[in-house]
């Protein structure tokens, strides 16, 4: 068995992106003797970088004229896509690569278009929370009815004709079955969960020591993409509310438009050092320094800061969407999207409750004690490689 898995991912995106929970399992495959390879857009040639992007230049430019917006903002990125399975199916033809393993449904649907006379399995993990097109949507690249209804089409077509669909949840594999009017689901549709995240924890001390933190603020924690659907605004806007004894500040760790987010943070009234803003490669720190996490999402397909966050023994507080409440369990204190209410109390009892804040931990130390080994998840690719199809999720 050799296997390729297939991202669109960057060098940039794999900071807080896919790289994260795949690693691991694939070092673990590789551990157990497969060849395994991993594959995303920072692997691409100078010349093909340079070819692709002449090629979504031109065809963005056209689909601007002739076709409705939305089509057009979706263009670069099929291109892109269509572009990664082209270069899966030509490594997996010249490689002899047996097992293709898209992380994207469009890379998918290319693989299979120039696969030709196919020589591979091909399969597809679905990361958004039930249809990747409904996730495009979400992300920034709004559809008319009538282009998603196309995108759906396109999307039901190219899973029925993998090897093997996996989601992190369970609750991902049935909003995919609604979604695309796929009854029932699918015997080779499996749910397997990502692993527990590999991070170097210390003390909270010298945490705060080596990011030179105060020892003695409550340090709030959110970790995500600056984009819409985190919903930075709802939590900032609860921030702003809190009238606490406490020294606290909130740190955000991702990548985005800070200026937006500062700008937004100085019309709620947020003094400048209630706001830390950062990005980096070792987020372990930041977990360790941290008093408490908090995630405003309104949708996660599985949610991995959550997961790391909870793995990390932090105290959360969590939206109830999506695939969070499968994936967290009974561990975080939840809350309803967009509610900033809801997060300024829910944030007011952790800050002022040692007690609560003590409980909150322990429930997420117990739910990351329990969770599936890597060399178990690795096993449960291995059985969906070769038809074996059971789901392994996280533990309730």
């Amino acid at each position: 068995m050799k296997i390729l898995m297939v991202t669109r991912e960057n060098a940039r995106d794999k900071r807080y992106g896919l790289a994260k929970s795949l690693s691991p399992v694939v070092e673990q495959l590789q551990k157990q003797g497969l060849a395994v390879r991993y594959v995303s857009q920072a692997d691409l040639t100078a010349r093909n970088v340079h070819w692709i992007e002449r090629l979504t230049r031109g065809a963005t430019k056209v689909a601007s004229l002739l076709l409705p917006d939305c089509l057009a903002v979706l263009t670069g990125g099929v291109i892109q896509r269509l572009n990664m399975g082209r270069v899966a199916a030509k490594i997996a033809r010249r490689e002899g690569y047996t097992h293709v393993h898209c992380h994207d449904p469009i890379i998918c649907a290319g693989a299979l278009l120039f696969s030709f006379r196919r020589s591979f399995r091909c399969g597809v993990t679905q990361h958004g929370f039930g249809s990747y097109s409904q996730a495009i949507h979400e992300d920034g690249a709004p559809m008319t009815t009538g282009v998603m209804r196309l995108m759906r089409r396109w999307e039901a077509s190219t899973l029925a004709k993998c090897d093997w669909v996996v989601s992190p949840t369970i609750r991902g594999l049935k909003q995919l079955s609604r979604d695309l009017s796929v009854h029932p689901v699918p015997q080779h549709w499996v749910a397997i969960t990502h692993p527990k995240p590999s991070m170097e924890l210390c003390e909270r001390s010298l945490a705060r020591a080596e990011l030179r933190l105060s020892p003695d603020k409550v340090y709030i924690l959110a970790v995500g993409r600056i984009v819409p659907l985190k919903d930075f605004h709802t939590l900032l806007a609860a921030c702003s509310r809190l009238k606490l004894k406490q020294d606290w500040s909130l740190i955000i760790l991702g990548d985005g438009d800070w200026d937006a987010i500062r700008r937004e943070a100085s019309e709620l009234g947020l003094a400048d050092d209630a706001l830390i803003l950062a990005a980096t490669d070792q987020p372990g720190q930041w977990y360790s320094a941290a008093d408490l996490y908090v995630s405003t999402s309104t949708t996660e397909s599985f949610g991995m800061a959550n997961h790391e966050a909870l793995c990390a023994g932090l105290p959360a507080i969590l939206t109830a969407v999506a695939a969070v409440p499968e994936a967290a369990g009974m561990a975080p204190v939840y809350i309803p999207e967009s509610n900033v209410e809801a997060v300024h109390k829910a944030l007011n009892e952790l800050i002022t409750s040692a007690s609560a804040r003590a409980y909150r931990a322990e429930q997420s130390l117990s739910l990351s004690s329990q969770w599936p080994t890597t060399d178990a998840i690795a096993d449960a690719y291995i059985d969906c490689y070769n038809g074996r199809f059971r789901h392994l999720t996280a533990p309730r």
